[in-house]
């Protein structure tokens, strides 16, 4: 591939806000590429800008995960020919935590146990969530589960790489497009006091204060999770 063709073209789909995560699609020759997908709540936009785009959600090739929270993840049903990719580490530590929270019926129990420092308004707004998230992981988030691969296992497409951004959760990544102006989708490693990942604690603090720098470091065009994209010189 020369480095015309490996030029990629980037749409973002959906942007990040405080509700929704970011959906970026990646175009180059026949692969039509999604960086997370989204959940059920924006499935109708997701499959809207597809459309406006010249896409069918049957024509994407790959979805390439930053991390595997419901609102990143949960649009797999629609999705039905693409590869599916995760890190290792992520995809553990999700299909723990999805399976113990369809297990476990206590809802105060089951928080605390994931987030022991969360109490009061905070507590009472995860514990108001968490029927929803139960309903999305056995309706959505659990469709073609056991067919998610592994970076670590999988090639990604030339011109495509994974920048390990763990501490949000325990493999969260960042996906690197080499493009002349290279663009890092960041996940959710980058927050701010007015997104709602601000009221959810990172499963590791110090890595997650690592993985932030790294991204701040890094020279191109940055499109985050919950966050407006911006560039970075």
């Amino acid at each position: 591939m020369n480095r015309a063709e490996n030029n990629w073209k980037i749409d973002i789909l959906l942007q990040g806000n405080p509700t929704q995560a970011a959906v970026t699609l990646l175009r180059n020759r026949d692969l039509l590429v999604l960086v997370d997908s989204g959940w059920p709540r924006t499935r109708t936009q997701l499959v809207t800008a597809l459309a406006e785009h010249g896409v069918q959600p049957q024509n994407i090739t790959h979805v390439l995960h930053t991390h595997l929270h419901i609102d990143h993840a949960a649009n797999h049903p629609i999705l039905t020919e693409a590869v599916l990719l995760a890190s290792k580490a992520e995809f553990r530590w999700a299909d723990r935590l999805y399976h113990n929270l369809i297990e476990d019926e206590d809802d105060v129990r089951f928080i605390t146990s994931v987030f022991p420092q969360l109490s009061g308004p905070t507590l009472e707004q995860a514990v108001a969530f968490i029927q929803l998230a139960r309903r999305i992981c056995r309706r959505d988030l659990f469709s073609r589960w056991d067919e998610i691969q592994f970076y670590e296992d999988h090639g990604l497409p030339e011109g495509l790489s994974v920048m390990p951004l763990p501490g949000h959760t325990p493999g969260h990544c960042g996906i690197v497009v080499s493009n002349p102006e290279p663009v890092l989708m960041a996940g959710d490693a980058l927050t701010t006091e007015h997104t709602c990942l601000s009221r959810m604690p990172p499963t590791n603090p110090n890595e997650f204060e690592a993985s932030t720098e790294t991204v701040r470091r890094f020279r191109g065009r940055i499109i985050p999770g919950h966050l407006p994209p911006f560039e970075q010189r």
